[in-house]
């Protein structure tokens, strides 16, 4: 202090208090978000032009060469690459198709698990004593 003495010191505790803080940080975010589309798309356009507006550009970038050779020299590479890839799907669809079949054909053509069993001979059935000797198990009554 400027000429005086201190006589103490104190302490004095603050609690902020942010009731609506949220909503209004949030509400300004949206509206910060609305403006910021608003301007890239007055700049630019929405994304779907951008894409639509480079294909095209990049499209009519190989028609309108002066020579068109050279668009299908550049082009060539990436054609080449997009038929194995075309031919190497192609190759293992098939062999999927094919391995599905072979597994499919068993089951079509087996019985139900319960049935599928090795076959065995028949049991023979105990035949009736032909000899005329008295049995020696006595019928107990």
């Amino acid at each position: 202090m400027a000429g005086g003495a201190e006589v103490g010191t104190g302490h004095i505790s603050i609690f902020p208090v942010m009731n609506g803080f949220r909503n209004a940080v949030n509400k300004e975010m949206k509206n910060a978000g609305k403006t910021g589309s608003k301007t890239f798309d007055k700049a630019f356009g929405t994304g779907k032009k951008i894409g639509s507006r480079f294909g095209t550009s990049f499209k009519n970038g190989f028609k309108g060469s002066a020579d068109q050779q050279l668009a299908d020299d550049v082009l060539k590479p990436f054609k080449k690459d997009v038929a194995q890839a075309t031919s190497k799907a192609s190759a293992a669809l098939l062999n999927y198709k094919q391995s599905t079949v072979a597994v499919a054909a068993p089951r079509t053509n087996s019985t139900p698990p319960s049935r599928n069993t090795v076959p065995t001979a028949p049991r023979p059935r105990p035949q009736p004593s032909r000899s005329n000797k008295p049995s020696s198990v006595k019928p107990m009554h």
